[in-house]
């Protein structure tokens, strides 16, 4: 167990993000062989791939990621479509959603520090 001094935590607790219901950005996807694992599910670090890609290099050249959150909440299998959201939360964070039509796979938020 790691020491904590005082009774505030290091790190700020994670926080339950709704379903996103107005995106800024709304992008499909369909899951492909080299997104899924041995067991036939989307790879855990293919979900992360995939919502920091819909950011440009322009915006990590600028910013840099302070925290990052995710919760997996269903499984996403190859053929699968999807469509990944994000909504801006204000200048620094935003909230993602990957979900199909019928359920959400993984919701995130980022929150960025700029560079400059």
């Amino acid at each position: 167990e790691l020491p904590v001094k005082g009774d505030i935590p290091p790190v700020k607790p994670f926080v339950r993000h709704s379903q996103i219901e107005i995106a800024d950005e709304v992008t499909p996807y369909t899951f492909r062989y080299c997104d899924i694992d041995c067991n036939r599910h989307v790879n855990t670090t293919r979900y992360v791939e995939l919502l920091l890609n819909r950011f440009d290099l322009g915006f990590f050249d600028e910013n840099r990621i302070s925290r990052f959150e995710i919760a997996f909440q269903n499984e996403a299998h190859f053929g699968d479509s999807v469509d990944v959201k994000i909504a801006r939360s204000d200048n620094n964070e935003f909230r993602l959603e990957i979900a199909d039509e019928k359920r959400t796979l993984t919701r995130a938020a980022i929150t960025v520090t700029p560079r400059f």
